[in-house]
């Protein structure tokens, strides 16, 4: 086991009564001091916080510093990495998805713009119907759904409906 699986998997079975820190003062002046170390990476800027006080769990140093960021520099590079595999494929793969939906609406419902998918948009008909913004949905079917709520136009004649230029 290398020295990081050894301090993560230290981190991971730590329990928080047995921690030797009265208050986390110290470690939250600890991280106010190495924050804004631009020399070091947050990578680093971690590891030192776990190194300089190996008795806090995650879920305390993370309350101590605020630093939500701290559980995932922490993680063995090796375990970040497939976790960015899995989100890039799971990104792709959504994005293939709202691309293919754009595809099939043939382009901007008012101006008939359909060059570029990147510029085209869904408009929702009916703000009281919106459930969430299409690009923050994870499942397929909710994504579809979402859609068929809206008329897509391109980012044009959106900012203008939005103006107030026009009404569909």
């Amino acid at each position: 086991m290398n020295k990081e699986s050894e301090l993560w998997a230290a981190t991971a079975n730590e329990i928080d009564s047995n921690n030797a820190y009265d208050s986390n003062v110290d470690a939250r002046q600890y991280w106010s001091e190495l924050k804004d170390n631009e020399e070091l990476s947050d990578r680093e800027k971690a590891l030192d916080l776990k190194k300089t006080f190996p008795t806090f769990s995650v879920n305390r140093m993370i309350q101590a510093t605020e630093w939500k960021r701290y559980k995932w520099w922490i993680l063995p590079d090796e375990q970040r990495s497939k976790i960015e595999r899995g989100r890039s494929k799971y990104r792709n793969k959504r994005k293939e998805l709202i691309t293919k939906i754009k595809k099939d609406l043939s382009g901007c419902s008012r101006c008939g713009y359909n060059i570029c998918d990147a510029a085209l948009e869904f408009h929702h008909l009916d703000p009281a119907e919106k459930d969430s913004a299409i690009s923050s949905l994870h499942k397929t079917e909710d994504i579809i759904k979402e859609a068929e709520k809206c008329v897509l136009l391109c980012s044009n004649c959106h900012r203008e409906l939005h103006a107030g230029l026009f009404n569909l």
